[in-house]
């Protein structure tokens, strides 16, 4: 019997068949593809940084010391981030389990993949670590000193780009607000439930609301300025006052 009508069956043209340097081939035309056209370039890269830092973690935890020393020097505690600071960073890539970076990467990639066609890969990237650092920073500012509990995970971050997209379709008279605010009240409700730092969560979202709507609506002398350069005199912006947040809590626990 001819099997040619069978979907399941392997045709001729198979990839299989493809050599290893063209694999490599068509997966740079793509690359470069997605590049010059707003595709996720950045948002796939961060993904798959987040999912590498995973696979160490998962790893660390067969060499107990090495699992220690990453926690320590990679999760953000509020008192240590004081004599660690790239913890305000490095905490937005680690994770504490499977279902923690399934539900992240996921969200990551829904709402990356729009904000960075909107916005251009370096823009979204910019938005998304100041995201990231105002995630962290409210937490430093919520817990003080305090050692414990420590925070990881890219939901803060997460919750910025939420808060870009917020402003964004808030901006678009045909969307609904009623239904734009529900959606986003809606999306808070896990953050109070569970071991969850729902200080970050609300800290990234505010602050991403912040950088999209000076983006969107902020000094007028700058509103003629192409996207990248108005993303990196408001980034680097709020990016020092947050440092300077962080500072004045620094000073306001060693009196």
């Amino acid at each position: 019997m001819a099997n040619s009508g069978n979907p399941f069956t392997r045709g001729t043209g198979s990839d299989s068949s493809v050599s290893l340097s063209e694999r490599i081939r068509r997966m740079k035309r793509r690359w470069q593809y997605d590049w010059r056209n707003d595709g996720p370039v950045v948002t796939s890269s961060l993904i798959a940084v987040n999912i590498v830092v995973f696979i160490v973690q998962m790893v660390a935890r067969f060499i107990p010391q090495f699992d220690s020393a990453l926690s320590a020097y990679g999760a953000l505690s509020a008192g240590l981030s004081f004599i660690h600071p790239w913890t305000l960073l490095t905490n937005a890539f680690m994770h504490v389990g499977f279902i923690h970076i399934l539900l992240n990467m996921l969200a990551l990639y829904a709402v990356g993949r729009e904000l960075e066609r909107l916005l251009g890969h370096w823009p979204f990237l910019g938005l998304y670590m100041v995201s990231a650092l105002g995630s962290s920073v409210t937490y430093v500012l919520w817990y003080g000193s305090a050692v414990n509990p420590i925070a990881m995970g890219a939901s803060g971050a997460i919750y910025g780009l939420f808060g870009a997209l917020f402003v964004a379709y808030n901006s678009i008279q045909s969307q609904s607000r009623t239904q734009i605010i529900l959606f986003f009240l809606l999306m808070f409700v896990p953050s109070f439930f569970g071991n969850v730092a729902w200080q970050a969560h609300i800290g990234g979202f505010i602050f991403g609301c912040i950088l999209a709507s000076l983006m969107t609506h902020g000094v007028v002398a700058l509103r003629s300025k192409n996207i990248g350069v108005r993303m990196w005199i408001y980034g680097s912006g709020m990016s020092v006052v947050l440092i300077l947040l962080w500072i004045a809590r620094w000073v306001s626990i060693i009196k």
